[in-house]
């Protein structure tokens, strides 16, 4: 019989120094100092795979405006821009709040059966946007849920018409969670874009 339980805590790097040898892969690892706290920590060596095919994404940096009612409205032109080019449109947001305050000012001017959301709150229903986020001049408006892993498939039509457009309204928690969100457009040498607001209060420039 269990006569008494002991509950023991550790952190993760305790935990995986415990084992003889640690191997992992990161597609967005982060800048060099990410490096070095990685190197330290676990003491491991690091190496970088070249990409199967090159990535040719161009950047836009556009000044993002200070009021927030402003600078929804500029990404909403932007999207009806691209989406009169049979282009889809990712707009990742770095909150729900942000997302909902964007749809409540914005959510008019597009077609909704052309509109998903992707919240990272409901996952049958972000996979179901997701299925569709590819097809030509669908909206796609998201949280930074999207930039984790998630392949948008474009149809024929959305890949003829220059591939997925990404929108960063705002400066990422962190410069690897950036990545992740410009990594879904120009997927496998596939044709994208992507904009990214910035301020002079970002605390970084990727």
């Amino acid at each position: 019989y269990i006569t008494y339980i002991i509950f023991i805590f550790t952190c993760q790097c305790t935990f995986f120094n415990m084992y003889k040898s640690i191997t992992g892969l990161s597609g967005t690892l982060g800048d060099d100092s990410d490096e070095k706290i990685l190197k330290s920590a676990y003491k491991i060596n690091l190496f970088r795979v070249p990409r199967n095919l090159p990535s040719t994404v161009p950047i836009k940096k556009r000044e993002r405006p200070d009021d927030p009612l402003e600078l929804y409205e500029e990404i909403a032109e932007e999207i009806l821009e691209v989406i009169e080019q049979r282009r889809p449109v990712l707009v990742i947001f770095d909150t729900i709040k942000q997302v909902e305050d964007f749809l409540q000012l914005e959510k008019n001017k597009f077609d909704d059966d052309k509109l998903g959301t992707i919240e990272g709150i409901i996952p049958k229903k972000d996979r179901e946007t997701i299925q569709i986020a590819g097809h030509s001049s669908h909206v796609t408006i998201a949280t930074a849920a999207a930039g984790r892993g998630m392949d948008i498939k474009l149809d024929k039509k959305s890949l003829e018409s220059g591939g997925l457009h990404v929108i960063i309204p705002y400066c990422m928690k962190n410069e690897r969670v950036f990545w992740q969100c410009r990594g879904r457009c120009g997927r496998q040498g596939q044709p994208g874009t992507c904009t990214q607001y910035v301020s002079d209060d970002d605390f970084y420039y990727p």
